[in-house]
């Protein structure tokens, strides 16, 4: 005779009392695992987010909460009822996302440089074979029970590697000369291979409507593969198209013939065909976005109106409607957080990034910001490359992010500095506004024209390099500014009054306006000593220099030079990949794999210290034994680089003054309304020599003669590399100047 109670007590051992709804149709979604997805979410973002304000180190943080996120999913699991397989597939998911997390973050605190690999790299090596391996597997061979959850990884899986690369590109400020081509080729690449194979795992597990969205997903994978490998867009666009068209193609047909039901929501399609169409629009890949919305209307169509609709219509009302839209929210909402915190955390260790840098990209994507003072607090104590020096009372006391860089700088660092965001982009457009010229003393307590910009408005009204300014609006040369511009001068037209040597004087009026400023302005072919010898005058180095350097180079060479004469005299610096691209070409493919320079971070980024090699790829390989490089106090940073870069694999002769000494370099990271210019790393050639604070002084000194055009074989800089090709010795200096006058 059995207990009465006997059937009731073995219900309860069955069913656990911390989710004691009896209806299956009110817990779905169940709320423990809404509750325990929650609080994995706040155990990821509340620690980050409070290390983050206050400038502790965040991945600490995120160690402490992915610990806790897992804990908290384990007991949520725990309570769930053994036939809920989609609430524990849930929870078990994203349990195996909190410990990714967990190990991507403690795999950056080891050493995996003896080991020949990268500290972030090793960790999402390790976090994402965990992943695979683990709960990625269980929810696919359990897709029959589990059909939302699977849907769910197929689609995170093709998403991954090219949204990693997407989220580079749109929110992190990475020069493009650090080879992100071949990471975004990755990315795309391998979110492609793994959308074909997600269609077809989803094919063949009846999942129809998550074959659709990694259709599109493969087709947009593969439009960004041909993008960045710079085939037309017009072509990228087709195959594109016809890549995840069939896809679609054999989803719609076996959808057509199913259940009445699609295994996939609609609202759950569209809305990743809506995040496909915005990151479509967001990167301009014009042609996608209509290939997206007929997808949308027609999967629409056939799968939720013309059969979703009626098949929904035949079921029964489902009880508990207004619980479950509560319940469907908070699910959604919590997925949605800890989605996010996983994703942007993951991107965070793939790029390595401290604090102020996180900080600086959450500010991009507008989720989270501190005070600016805050920010440049953080970011001067992190990436600064004399951080270890003690900051001063007065530094403590400021009031501005601009005011702090500028007190922090130590007694060699003449650079560092937090501008405007607005007008460091009017200067990066190579459009500025104002005349076109370039200003240096005359040696009399006057302003002489150095170089007049082709095209400018001041080249237009005659002005030329030589020219001396006596007067502005009719008031004495004392009366300018520190940039050559009247303190009070008006925004209307100005009137300069000007002298020259074997001229009378004479009264031009000049209107500012907006004009092309180029990075290469000038390139020639000069006949010395029987020898062709090749001249190129370069202002910056940035891309359109690279570009216009090669083909100058292309130029050249088709001419036969001999030898090259590159004018650095007026060429503040730029990018050190670029002078490295730029001094490969002169050098030639015999440097290939040799070190240009070294660059040498603060203690905090030791594994961050980078060498660059000489890579001669491309048009426009000179490789001339030899380089002559003009020379003045103007000639800076990545000139200098240059120059310092070459010395130990073949002849540079310098001729000119000495330059202006910046043997280090910075980044520049945008916050708020300021774009913050922060030395944050040394730069040594292959011989470890750097350090020339005091500039590089000249092989020949020879004078900036203002008397005869850049390029005037009769200038005295160009005049002394011509004598030294000649003869293979500096000119007498005595002569030299003598022609400077």
């Amino acid at each position: 005779m059995s207990h009465p109670g006997g059937q009731t007590a073995r219900m309860r051992n069955e069913i656990p009392s911390c989710n004691p709804a009896a209806n299956p149709l009110d817990a779905v979604p169940p709320l423990t695992a809404v509750v325990s997805v929650a609080t994995a979410a706040a155990a990821i973002v509340v620690p980050t987010l409070v290390a983050l304000t206050h400038g502790w180190d965040y991945r600490l943080a995120v160690l402490f909460g992915a610990l806790m996120a897992v804990a908290c999913l384990i007991a949520g699991r725990r309570c769930l009822p053994a036939t809920d397989v989609e609430g524990h597939h849930s929870v078990e998911l994203a349990a195996g996302f909190a410990a990714v997390l967990f190990c991507v973050y403690a795999s950056d605190w080891l050493d995996w440089r003896p080991f020949g690999l990268d500290d972030a790299f090793a960790g999402l090596a390790v976090g994402l074979v965990l992943f695979v391996a683990g709960p990625a597997r269980r929810v696919l061979r359990n897709a029959a029970s589990a059909p939302n959850d699977a849907s769910l990884v197929l689609q995170l899986l093709a998403i991954a590697p090219a949204g990693a690369a997407l989220l580079v590109l749109a929110f992190t400020d990475v020069p493009y000369e650090v080879g992100h081509t071949a990471f975004l080729l990755v990315g795309f690449g391998a979110s492609l291979i793994l959308a074909w194979l997600g269609t077809a795992v989803a094919l063949r597990h009846g999942l129809l409507g998550t074959a659709f969205v990694l259709s599109v997903l493969s087709g947009l994978a593969l439009y960004g593969l041909l993008t960045v490998s710079d085939a037309p867009w017009s072509h990228a666009g087709v195959f594109g198209a016809l890549a995840g068209a069939w896809p679609p193609l054999v989803a719609l047909y076996l959808w057509r013939n199913s259940a009445p039901r699609p295994d996939v929501p609609p609202e759950d399609l569209l809305a990743w065909i809506a995040v496909a169409l915005c990151f479509s629009l967001l990167l301009e890949m014009q042609p996608i976005p209509w290939f997206i919305a007929a997808g949308a209307l027609g999967a629409w169509w056939w799968g939720y109106y013309r059969r979703g609709r009626s098949a929904l219509a035949r079921q029964e009302p489902m009880r508990g409607s207004a619980r479950r839209a509560v319940l469907s929210a908070a699910s959604f909402g919590s997925t949605a957080i800890l989605s996010s915190a996983y994703g942007l955390l993951f991107v965070a260790a793939a790029l390595n990034l401290t604090g102020p840098m996180f900080l600086a990209m959450l500010g991009e994507i507008g989720l989270y910001r501190v005070a600016d003072l805050t920010f440049s607090e953080a970011l001067l104590a992190d990436q600064y490359l004399w951080r270890d020096q003690p900051a001063s009372a007065r530094f403590m006391a400021a009031a501005s992010p601009e005011r702090l860089v500028r007190l922090k700088r130590t007694e060699h660092d003449r650079w560092s500095r937090a501008v405007q965001t607005a007008q460091l982009r009017a200067r990066e457009e190579h459009r500025p506004d104002g005349m076109g010229l370039k200003l240096g003393e005359d040696g009399e307590g006057g302003l002489r024209i150095a170089y007049v910009y082709p095209g400018s408005p001041g080249h237009a009204a005659g002005l030329r390099r030589g020219d001396v300014i006596a007067a502005v609006d009719g008031k004495a040369i004392t009366a300018l500014g520190a940039n050559g511009t009247p303190k009070d001068r008006p925004v209307g037209p100005v009137r300069l009054g000007l002298q020259r040597p074997d001229a009378p004087p004479r009264e031009l009026t000049i209107a500012s306006a907006r004009y092309d400023r180029p990075s290469l302005s000038l390139q020639k072919t000069i006949e010395s000593g029987g020898r062709r010898v090749g001249y190129i005058l370069l202002h910056g180095f940035d891309r359109s220099a690279l570009v216009g350097f090669r083909d100058a180079a292309v130029t050249l060479l088709a001419q036969g030079i001999d030898d090259l004469v590159l004018d650095l005299r007026m060429n503040p610096g730029g990018s050190v990949v670029v002078a490295r691209d730029i001094a490969s070409a002169i050098g030639g493919r015999r440097l290939d794999g040799a070190t240009f320079q070294r660059l040498v971070y603060n203690e905090r980024y030791r594994d961050r210290d980078e060498d660059f090699a000489f890579r001669a790829h491309g048009r426009g390989v000179l490789a001339l034994p030899r380089v002559f490089v003009i020379t003045s106090e103007e000639t800076c940073s990545a000139s200098e680089a240059l120059i310092n870069g070459l010395a130990p694999h073949m002849t540079v002769v310098t001729l000119g003054t000495t330059t202006c000494g910046k043997p280090v370099g910075m980044s520049v990271v945008d916050y708020g309304d300021l774009s913050y210019w922060v030395i944050t790393f040394r730069v040594l050639n292959s011989r470890g020599e750097g350090d020339y604070f005091s500039g590089l002084p000249p092989t020949c000194e020879a004078e900036d003669d203002f008397t005869r055009e850049l390029g005037d074989p009769d200038e005295a800089s160009l005049a002394a590399a011509l004598h030294y090709v000649r003869v293979g010795r500096c000119p007498d200096r005595s002569t030299n100047a003598q022609r400077a006058r």
